[in-house]
């Protein structure tokens, strides 16, 4: 499933208790229509969405995304019955996160590929100002 909207607010992140990272969010996504008699565009219904992202991704999420971007994100719906605390039976939507982006349509964006490359750079001793190698 593919959503495009906004943020409602900023995307919260937490972690579980093996530490991974987990971030949540909303987006407000509204159907327009242009009306070709009013030559002027139409919010429709807006549904509020809630998403999950996982791992480092949530983590890029959290780091990049504020309230009010606007964003398109791919996933898998997913459906959780619970009971609530007065014991009534509930269902809540939640939008799994393979995808997440900022919506180019209206703003800019200056992407920073994360390294994959966790390990520290080697110490070299002859890489210091003013040190000659011997050789």
């Amino acid at each position: 499933m593919t959503v495009v909207g906004n943020l409602t607010a900023d995307p919260e992140l937490r972690f579980t208790n093996t530490g991974k990272a987990v971030a949540n969010f909303v987006i407000a996504a509204s159907d327009r229509k242009f009306d070709k008699d009013k030559n002027e565009w139409i919010d429709g219904n807006t549904v509020f969405i809630t998403c999950t992202a996982w791992g480092k991704q949530a983590e890029n999420v959290t780091e990049s995304l504020r309230k009010g971007n606007a964003v398109i994100v791919q996933g898998v719906l997913r459906q959780h019955d619970y009971v609530d605390k007065q014991e009534a039976k509930q269902r809540r939507l939640e939008l799994e996160c393979d995808a997440v982006g900022a919506l180019l349509t209206n703003a800019i964006a200056n992407v920073e590929r994360n390294s994959r490359d966790k390990l520290p750079k080697p110490h070299d001793p002859w890489n210091v100002a003013g040190v000659e190698p011997p050789f």
